[in-house]
């Protein structure tokens, strides 16, 4: 399953370059990465107000504190074998302090796709509404591109309230050599005060 070719596919329509999550953990200081992603490998620390994964893609692994209300309207992102695309993320590098990690907030979920395999029942889920202006990721299961919903809302063929049972994709056998990052900017402080306070609550 070749799950970074189809997440960056995914950027590529966004008009957005991935940036490898090994580059991320070797960022030097914290800054805003413009576009990442890779699957959840496993749930590391859970809590009512966020969680934090560990988020791989070819290149290596990062843990992804993701914020309470991304998993309260997508549960499925903290599903193992759930693959994010990411944007506009911090990368905060405290070394003294915690290891590199990415503080997720629900503006910067473009993507949730999930491995292919057997509903759980035949009920589906009805579509989330979307405050005004505010974007809602694309979701679908994660097969090829043609099989990725283009509308906003939650999954299909799953029971509500019921975690779907998926295996992580196989990663064996992909591309080690990633496009470099290309598109990391600045961080804006004044604009991640939430950033700085989920990590100060792990």
């Amino acid at each position: 399953m070749d799950f970074q070719g189809l997440l960056q596919q995914e950027a590529s329509t966004r008009g957005l370059t991935m940036v490898p999550l090994s580059s991320v953990v070797a960022m030097p200081s914290s800054r805003k990465v413009a576009c990442c992603g890779g699957f959840v490998e496993k749930v590391v620390a859970e809590s009512e107000r966020d969680c934090t994964v560990l988020l791989r893609d070819a290149t290596g692994g990062v843990h992804c504190a993701i914020h309470g209300a991304v998993s309260d309207r997508y549960p499925d992102v903290l599903a193992t074998g759930a693959v994010l695309l990411l944007q506009d993320v911090t990368a905060l590098i405290v070394p003294s302090l915690l290891p590199p990690i990415i503080v997720v907030c629900l503006e910067h979920l473009v993507a949730l796709l999930l491995p292919e395999g057997p509903p759980l029942s035949n009920a589906e889920y009805t579509l989330d509404s979307t405050a005004p202006g505010e974007e809602s990721p694309t979701l679908g299961h994660f097969t090829s591109t043609n099989d990725v919903v283009q509308t906003p809302g939650r999954l299909s063929g799953a029971a509500e309230g019921a975690s779907p049972q998926v295996a992580p994709p196989n990663i064996s056998g992909l591309p080690t050599k990633v496009e470099e990052a290309a598109d990391v900017v600045s961080v804006d402080h004044a604009s991640d005060d939430d950033s700085l306070q989920l990590a100060d609550d792990l």
